[in-house]
This record gives structure tokens, C-alpha cells and sequence, in this order.
């Protein structure tokens, strides 16, 4: 889309219909407007504020009106993807916004540009060598400098010197080495473990708790040995834990997750639980993972089943099909969040931080102080960026706030 005219036509759209529109926005959008970049982009990521109702609306409406007109413009063209960002930024960003658009009705900041810069360098973290973003560098650099205290034109530094490793060139003069973000688990989680790491992220089976297991792990093994191997217990209790604790899974890293798998029942299963979480924007991306016919949940006698019993409500318009007496709903087959935030500490995290990588990170410096950025990176499935910021912040906070270590606490 070509960003600056499609924004003049949405300004007078809102405009005739009473609505404003105020947010920050950052990405594609935001550099083509900012002139660094001239390549069409076709959404605008809003860091914040999160988008009205009304306004995703009006969005979803004036993208109809623009196709009708014959040009090309998604529904989810405005759309609040990067949220997350927020937390990896430098301290005070907000502050440091400028105007990008001002119309009648929408009002659009973004980063500056040592704080979009920032962004930018975050992105390399995590997907390692990207042209399309290292090429926008050395414009966004060119007017940052007096930002950070200490550049020095007479004296370029290298940040690292050549080893027998691969190296990333990204600035002139300048080198990193890479850091290889990790994703997915490294091996699979089966049988009585499994049962043992489900409790421990409170589904309620007779088994002894695995400590502090990783919460969307957990939920991929789940997933598989449910549909995979037809397990229809740990199905049942895994969709009646999601249905309680949907808003504090870190919804990007269960998307990955997912995403990464070929099994395509295993899809259809996330993509309807996602779809009964229409409300909750986080999960978009993971609705819409499965594409294909819709799936019955058992190999044989779903017809008769659904004509006799009637279709799991949990389900109905979904990838999956399931009769209504198959999947056992009992809310205390699980542990609510209060309960379980006792249990699990990355999961306590999650609810006073969001469920984000952070609090992941933050739970894990609390069990071990001595963890280095990657290593914590590696542990949480984050970026070096966000664990190098947690570090820091961790290290600000004064010894006699901390949580005991783990073995502390289980001597009290």
C-alpha cells in the first residue's frame, strides 16, 4: 500500500464518521513515512496505545471500501503485531517520540530515530542476517549519533575482532557475532514425564509435579499426544487449562511453536482453541495457522455422535469438529491462576509483568542469579536484546526484594 496516501484517505474516512485516532507506530509504515524507506508495505504495525474496537472496525470497513475501488489493502492492515516491542526499549522512549502524521482525525507518533534503531538492531537478534533491515541502518544512523554518548567519528571501534566463527557485518567498521536464537525445545516430552510436567503447570493428575516446566513446551506436548495419539484425557485437560489461563500464555512463542509443527490435526486443534480467544488479540496469527477441511476430532462416529449429542460449543464454526460428550469440561480438573502462581513462578511472573518473554527471564534470574544473557535467552526462548535489558533491570533491584533462590525457599 502506499502508506502516506492510504492514511490521508483513513484520516478523512474516521473524519466523516466522528472518530479520532492517536497511537505510536513503528515498522514499514513508520519508515515510509519518515522518508527512509520507499518500498510499499502492506500493514501499519501500531506499538500503541492497543487499537480501539471501534477503530479495527473502521479499519476492517475502509479496507472493503479500498478493495471495491480496486486497490489492495488487507482487513488487519492496522493492526497492533509489534506490541510486545515496548518492553525491549530504552529507558524513556516515550518521551522521545516525534510527529509522523497529523490529520483531522489520526494523530501518528513513532521512535525517534536512535530508538528505532534500536528496533531495527533488535530485529537482527532474532533473525539473524535480514539485507532488508540491515540496509536501512547507515540512514537511520546518520541522524542518531548525538543520541548515544561516546560516538566518536575520529575513532571507530570494532566491537569484536575476527574469530573462526561466523561474523555479522553491520555497521562500517563495526562487527558482532551472531547469537542463535533458540525456539523450540530440543527434545520431545512423552508418557509419565509428560503427565509430570502437566501437573505441574496445574492440571490436576495424580502424579508428582515436575518443577517449573515451560509452560508453552508443556502445551505443544500436550497438544501432540492428544491428537497424534488419541488421548482423549489429556486433551480434555489440556483444553479446559487453556480455556482458564489463555490470557497469561506468552501468545508469540506458542504461535512459533505451532507454527514450526507439520502435523496438521495438531494445527487445527491451536487454530480453534485460538478462535474461542476471538477477544483476545494476541492469538490472530495463531488462528489462522490451519488451512484445510475441518477435522473430526475421532476417526470414526463423530456423524453420530454431533446428530445425537450436538456439537462441543467450544468448537462449533472451528478446524475441528467434536461432539459434545467426548471432552470432559470440569473447571477443577485444573488449578486456577492464584493456585497455580504458588506453584509455578514463571507463570506468578507472567501475572504481574504480562505473559512475555521477560517475565520468563525475570522468573529465571530469580532461581539463578549467575545465568549469562544468552544463557538466559536460551532458557526462556528469548531474544539476547530482551534478556540483556532483563540483566540489567535484575541487577538494579536490591538483594532484599528478591524472591529466595529455590533451594532457600524449600529449606524455610
Amino acid at each position: 500500500m502506499n502508506t502516506r496516501e492510504t492514511f490521508h484517505r483513513f484520516d478523512r474516512y474516521l473524519s466523516l464518521r466522528g472518530l479520532r485516532f492517536e497511537a505510536v507506530a513503528i515498522g514499514g509504515a513508520a519508515l515510509n513515512l519518515l522518508g527512509v524507506v520507499s518500498r510499499p508495505t502492506k500493514d501499519c504495525d501500531i506499538l500503541c496505545p492497543e487499537i480501539p474496537r471501534e477503530i479495527t472496525e473502521a479499519s476492517r470497513a475502509f479496507a472493503i471500501e479500498v478493495r471495491e475501488q480496486g486497490d489492495v489493502l488487507q482487513d488487519d492492515w492496522l493492526n497492533n503485531g509489534p506490541a510486545s516491542l515496548a518492553d525491549h526499549l530504552l529507558f524513556g522512549w516515550e518521551e522521545r517520540l516525534q510527529s509522523l502524521f497529523l490529520g483531522k482525525a489520526i494523530h501518528l507518533r513513532c521512535l525517534n530515530r536512535s530508538d528505532l534503531l534500536c528496533a531495527k538492531l533488535f530485529a537482527l537478534c532474532d533473525r539473524g542476517i535480514d539485507l532488508g533491515i540491515a540496509s536501512h541502518l547507515p540512514r537511520l544512523l546518520a541522524n542518531s549519533r548525538p543520541c548515544f554518548p561516546g560516538w566518536s567519528n575520529e575513532m571507530p571501534t570494532r566491537t569484536g575482532r575476527p574469530m573462526f566463527v561466523r561474523l555479522l557485518p553491520i555497521l562500517e567498521r563495526g562487527w558482532v557475532m551472531p547469537f542463535s536464537r533458540t525456539l523450540t525445545p530440543t527434545g520431545a516430552v512423552t508418557g509419565d514425564l509428560l503427565t509430570s510436567y502437566m501437573a505441574g503447570i496445574g492440571m490436576n493428575f495424580a502424579v508428582s509435579p515436575f518443577l517449573e516446566p515451560n509452560i508453552e513446551d508443556t502445551l505443544l506436548f500436550a497438544s501432540i499426544e492428544g491428537m497424534e495419539k488419541n488421548d482423549l484425557r489429556v486433551l480434555a485437560m489440556l483444553i479446559t487449562w487453556f480455556g482458564v489461563h489463555a490470557p497469561w500464555v506468552n501468545a508469540d512463542r506458542l504461535t512459533k511453536l505451532i507454527a514450526a509443527q507439520k502435523l496438521p490435526r495438531v494445527r487445527a486443534l491451536w487454530s480453534a482453541l485460538a478462535q474461542g480467544q476471538s477477544k483476545d488479540r494476541r492469538f490472530v496469527r495463531l488462528a489462522k495457522l490451519y488451512v484445510g477441511p475441518r477435522n473430526d476430532l475421532t476417526e470414526t462416529g463423530t456423524e453420530f455422535q454431533v446428530a445425537r449429542h450436538g456439537e462441543d460449543s467450544r468448537f462449533e464454526g472451528s478446524p475441528l469438529r467434536v461432539a459434545s460428550n467426548i471432552l470432559r469440561n470440569r473447571a477443577r480438573d485444573v488449578l486456577q491462576p492464584a493456585e497455580l502462581a504458588k506453584r509455578h513462578h514463571a507463570y506468578r511472573c507472567r501475572l504481574m509483568m504480562g505473559p512475555s518473554y521477560r517475565a520468563d527471564m525475570w522468573a529465571a534470574l530469580e532461581e539463578d542469579p549467575t545465568l549469562s544473557a544468552a544463557a538466559l535467552a536460551r532458557r526462556s526462548y528469548g531474544s539476547f536484546a530482551t534478556a540483556w535489558h532483563v540483566r540489567r533491570d535484575f541487577r538494579l533491584l536490591p538483594q532484599a526484594h528478591r524472591r529466595p533462590p529455590l533451594g532457600d525457599r524449600a529449606h524455610a
